[in-house]
């Protein structure tokens, strides 16, 4: 699986697997399994002692822009779903949003092998969205933040069910508190995401200093229900992850001449 997945990051399109022996059956199913889990790879050759992987993906397809706002969509959403599992008491929110984690490390690693081939090949930079080189480091960082994020919510979502499993007697003002949390950890997300892209550095600063709010938000919380601080530690994890994503933001914003930052000849 890891061989796999590593070969489909570093962008090669032909990956044979060859055993001395038959190939054992779990190992032929993980193969399998594996190539399921990647956009753009199959199986085209199989024998008892080969197997034959090819990736038939056409970087012109794809835009890193609109990847990456498709990670954080996934991502957000996943925490709304978390979130109101612990509002309506249905399980199936939070069910959902754990269904969703395969799909965001697919397009996850579909967006790092892009930006990892584009390290090496200006045409396939250019293809994807990226007119200067120097820039794909930022997009892998963005990238591995909402990949965090999409992980934490999973996490939360599982602690959601175990609460309702529980049948934990929850008061309706920490029920407010969370969700008053679980909305400024979705802002600070989004925000963040729309600033990498628009380099407004004053909104920025804005999402940074929400962050400092949150955590001050975060410290004053605390609840007798096993697993209900940890929700609200889950949400001062992806506000970090949406600060670190504001961070990238700010440092590219800075890049050029504005009001702000003048450039000296």
């Amino acid at each position: 699986m890891r061989l796999i997945i590593g070969n489909y990051i570093l962008g090669r399109d032909s990956y044979r697997i060859v055993s001395s022996n038959r190939i054992a059956s779990s190992h032929m199913e993980e193969a399998r399994a594996t190539t399921r889990r990647l956009i753009g790879l199959s199986i085209i050759e199989e024998s008892s002692d080969q197997v034959m992987i090819q990736c038939s993906i056409d970087p012109g397809k794809f835009n890193i822009q609109s990847l990456i706002r498709r990670l954080s969509i996934i991502a957000l959403t996943m925490l709304d779903e978390a979130v109101q599992t612990l509002t309506t008491s249905d399980p199936s929110f939070a069910k959902d949003a754990i269904s969703r984690e395969n799909e965001v490390d697919m397009i996850y690693r579909l967006t790092i092998r892009l930006l990892t081939s584009a390290q090496g090949d200006r045409t396939i930079a250019e293809k994807i969205g990226i007119a200067d080189p120097l820039r794909i480091l930022g997009n892998v960082l963005v990238s591995k933040y909402l990949e965090l994020v999409a992980d934490q919510a999973e996490i939360m979502a599982r602690r959601v069910l175990e609460i309702e499993r529980d049948g934990s007697t929850i008061e309706d003002d920490d029920i407010e508190r969370i969700l008053n949390l679980s909305k400024l950890a979705s802002s600070i997300i989004q925000d963040a995401v729309d600033c990498f892209f628009t380099e407004d550095i004053k909104k920025t600063n804005d999402v940074l200093e929400n962050k400092n709010v949150m955590d001050m938000e975060e410290r004053k919380f605390f609840s007798n229900v096993r697993n209900f601080n940890a929700i609200t530690q889950g949400l001062a994890i992806i506000s970090e992850k949406g600060a670190g994503i504001a961070e990238v933001a700010f440092d590219r914003a800075l890049e050029r001449q504005s009001e702000i930052c003048k450039l000296s000849a």
